[in-house]
């Protein structure tokens, strides 16, 4: 009578871990697209500190649900939020801001290289490119926010 018993709780006990793995998922994935909704406003409305505050939430949803179940909407999200930061930054002239989009094309170069999407790491790496190529003009020309 033990031995079924046993065996009922391990069924159970599995899916309970079922359960919540399905739940994180879910959870994951309301968290990227309340990510992406901020990054949408924030391009809007030209609001840092809404695409700071995506940023983060990214951050934190990648250390608490692995992002590596899907590396690619994670990859479109930090091209999206990357694409954003660098809009701004040129707009405002913006050394802090740029850095910040270069770290996150860094962030999503590698999370394409991950899923394999060649098309999707060569257009982000183009991206890229553009904001390393204007980081360096602004080096150039000292008069410009947030540059040393």
């Amino acid at each position: 009578m033990a031995r079924v018993s046993d065996s009922q709780n391990l069924s159970g006990s599995l899916k309970s871990r079922q359960g919540l793995k399905q739940v994180s998922k879910e959870l994951a994935a309301l968290n990227r697209e309340l990510a992406t909704q901020m990054i949408v406003l924030a391009s809007q409305t030209g609001d840092v500190n809404a695409l700071t505050q995506s940023a983060d939430m990214l951050r934190r949803s990648q250390q608490r649900y692995s992002p590596e179940n899907t590396p690619q909407e994670n990859a479109e999200i930090h091209l999206i939020l990357a694409g954003t930061l660098f809009q701004i930054a040129k707009t405002n002239h913006d050394i802090d801001i740029l850095h910040q989009a270069m770290s996150e094309y860094r962030h999503a170069i590698t999370l394409a290289s991950v899923t394999g999407n060649e098309k999707l790491r060569a257009r982000i790496r183009k991206d890229y490119t553009a904001a390393k190529n204007y980081n360096r003009e602004i080096g150039r020309n000292p008069s410009r926010k947030g540059a040393a």
